[in-house]
C-alpha cells in the first residue's frame, strides 16, 4: 500500500462525504427530510455536532478507502463507482432493517438508501481517481 496515496484518497473521500451530506441533507432536502423522518428520530439543528459528523465522515473515508485498496484491480473510475454502489447497497440494507425495527417509514428508508448509495458511489469515484497502483 502506498501510504501517501492512501491518506490523500481517504481525506478526499471524507471531505466528499461531509460536503455531499451537507448539500443534500442540510441545503437541498431539509424540509423533505424533516417531513419523512419521525419526530422521535430527529434532534434539533442546534444540538447537532459538526465535530462528530466530521469525525464520522473521516472514519468512513479512511475505512472505506482501506477496503477499496485491498480489492483494487486498478480499473479506474468504473471500479470506484462499482465499489461505492455495493457499499451503498449494504447501507441500504441497514435502512431496511431500521424500517422494520424503528419508527422510520418505508419512504424515508428508501429515500435515505438512494441518497446514500449515490454518496458512496461518488466517494468510490474519488478513491479510484486518487489511488492508483
Amino acid at each position: 500500500m502506498n501510504t501517501q496515496k492512501y491518506i490523500i484518497a481517504s481525506i478526499a473521500a471524507s471531505v466528499f462525504f461531509f460536503f455531499y451530506g451537507f448539500v443534500v441533507y442540510a441545503l437541498l432536502l431539509t424540509d423533505y427530510v424533516k417531513g419523512i423522518t419521525p419526530e422521535g428520530m430527529q434532534i434539533p439543528e442546534a444540538d447537532q455536532s459538526m465535530l462528530y459528523i466530521g469525525l464520522g465522515c473521516l472514519v468512513q473515508g479512511f475505512m472505506l478507502t482501506y477496503i477499496f485498496i485491498k480489492g483494487l484491480e486498478n480499473k479506474g473510475l468504473m471500479e470506484g463507482l462499482r465499489f461505492g454502489f455495493f457499499v451503498g447497497l449494504f447501507v441500504f440494507g441497514i435502512y431496511l432493517i431500521w424500517v422494520g425495527t424503528s419508527p422510520l417509514d418505508v419512504r424515508a428508508g428508501l429515500t435515505f438508501g438512494i441518497i446514500d448509495t449515490i454518496m458512496y458511489m461518488g466517494g468510490g469515484a474519488v478513491m479510484a481517481m486518487l489511488y492508483k497502483k
